[in-house]
């Protein structure tokens, strides 16, 4: 095992064996504590030390063999490189619910003070450190075994960059997306004129005058709106959908829409053969 983890892998360094093995950094440098890097790798820009397989503990090298295996790959290398692209969640930052966000910004600076340690600390210690600035942000308690996962998916993620400061790492794997706009509910004067009134009008019928109820004046009102509509071009079955939605929510909201559909449709038609 030891000779074939030596041939197949580069130099890697910390943050990278951390990403492989989706454990806190603190974790790698704690195995490598008494061993000098054997080479510096260049990553995202920055030097970094790194270290041959051949000098790693038997343990951290049979981690990541073991790590190659559960995930299928040939070889380390391959392991390294199919991580080196970027994580982003399923959609795009600007597509993503600012409620969503706001908890992932939450999680980051739940999470950053413990990605960041530079001291290796006993992992008891590390784990009661990194809950206790959990609660400070959130208010809650977590186990100790859900920290260990959120600190590993995030580290997993970051693909040994470590640049812990991208918020898309600490959204959840299917983050909400914002809800669709709402459409601004039309406004019909000629029925909100006819709804305001709080009397009768009258009317001319014939030679003579007759006075109108509320009702009938807001029926009017309805079916002049419609009038208008169709003459915009609206197709009737869309502008009856669109008045027959309106006045069950604006105008008689507490009538059920079964019987305001009926009594539209009555209404419709008298109107038609008058």
């Amino acid at each position: 095992m030891n000779q074939t983890l030596k041939i197949e892998s580069s130099p890697l360094t910390a943050a990278q064996m951390a990403s492989l093995l989706a454990i806190s950094p603190q974790a790698i440098r704690k195995y490598l504590r008494h061993i000098p890097a054997t080479t510096q790798k260049a990553t995202c820009g920055k030097s970094a030390d790194a270290w041959h397989s051949g000098v790693l503990p038997l343990a951290l090298r049979s981690r990541l063999v073991r790590a190659r295996t559960a995930k299928g790959f040939n070889s380390v290398d391959e392991m390294v490189n199919a991580g080196q692209q970027a994580w982003t969640p399923a959609i795009a930052l600007d597509d993503i619910s600012d409620d969503c966000l706001a908890d992932a910004h939450k999680l980051m600076r739940a999470l950053l003070p413990s990605l960041e340690r530079r001291w290796v600390i006993s992992q008891g210690d590390f784990e009661r450190e990194g809950v206790a600035d959990y609660e400070k942000v959130f208010g809650l308690r977590i186990t100790t075994r859900h920290f260990r996962n959120l600190i590993g998916r995030t580290v997993e993620r970051d693909g040994g960059r470590q640049q812990f400061d991208r918020v898309e790492l600490y959204l959840p794997a299917k983050p909400a997306r914002k809800s669709a706009p709402v459409a601004p509910a039309p406004s019909y004067p000629f029925i909100l004129q006819a709804l305001e009134m709080s009397g009768p009008m009258e009317t001319l019928k014939g030679n003579r005058f007759v006075e109108l109820s509320q009702a009938e004046t807001i029926w009017r009102a309805v079916f002049r709106t419609r009038q208008n509509l169709l003459e915009a071009g609206l197709p009737a079955s869309r502008a009856d959908r669109r008045l027959r939605d309106y006045i069950s929510r604006i105008v008689w909201p507490s009538v059920s829409r079964k019987a305001l559909q009926s009594a539209y449709t009555r209404k419709l038609a008298k109107t038609i053969r008058g």
